[in-house]
């Protein structure tokens, strides 16, 4: 098995059991809104867990799954190759979601612009990603030593990059629980989190 191979392993192990549960699971609940709202013909997904339970609701005929270290895929429409060298026709993608794919990368400008140059016009680009001021980067910063990009540093990208910034949220306020149950039992933290740090969530999508 290569290194590359265990990475994918362990990046889709972590989002089916907890504390990743937590956060596939408010991520879902995001995407799940705003994907609802947006039509077109082709969305690229780069990046993240690759269970297709995140785009389900993507009113779109062809899905696309994008990462540079898989090899193998269980969608047949699956691209390996860099997020900063896509090897896309321009004016191409209606939807560009970008999952966990800025906070850690060395160039996040040049994702950006890659994104910028495939997107059609009026195509619309997500990105989520996990949140620096938050609780949840103390359990990262644990296990990395790659210091997580600030939404704010991404939004001045995307300015310059000349995108629209046109949403900002954050989701999942409980701390990173290891049992199931104990997190439902602290749901009510969503609520508070939403009311009194709303851009404090685990987890940001613009």
């Amino acid at each position: 098995m290569t290194k590359d191979n265990v990475y994918v392993i362990n990046r889709n192990a972590w989002f089916q059991k907890m504390p990743g549960l937590l956060l596939f699971l408010e991520e879902k609940a995001l995407l799940d809104r705003v994907l609802k709202n947006k039509r077109g013909n082709d969305l690229l997904q780069v990046g993240g867990p690759e269970d297709p339970r995140l785009i389900e609701n993507a009113r779109v005929f062809r899905t696309f799954f994008l990462d540079a270290k898989v090899r193998s895929h269980h969608s047949k429409s699956f691209i390996q190759a860099a997020a900063d060298c896509l090897p896309i026709q321009s004016e191409s993608i209606d939807i560009f979601l970008c999952l966990h794919e800025l906070e850690t990368a060395s160039n996040p400008k040049a994702i950006l612009k890659e994104a910028y140059r495939v997107l059609r016009p009026n195509g619309q680009l997500i990105i989520v990603g996990l949140n620096r001021w938050s609780l949840w980067q103390l359990l990262y910063r644990a296990n990395n030593q790659t210091l997580l990009h600030s939404p704010g540093k991404i939004k001045r990208y995307l300015r310059k990059v000349n995108f629209d910034i046109v949403m900002h949220e954050t989701a999942c306020f409980r701390p990173p629980f290891k049992n199931i149950e104990t997190a439902k039992s602290f749901l009510f933290l969503e609520t508070l989190g939403q009311f009194f740090l709303p851009y404090a969530g685990a987890v940001y999508m613009l």
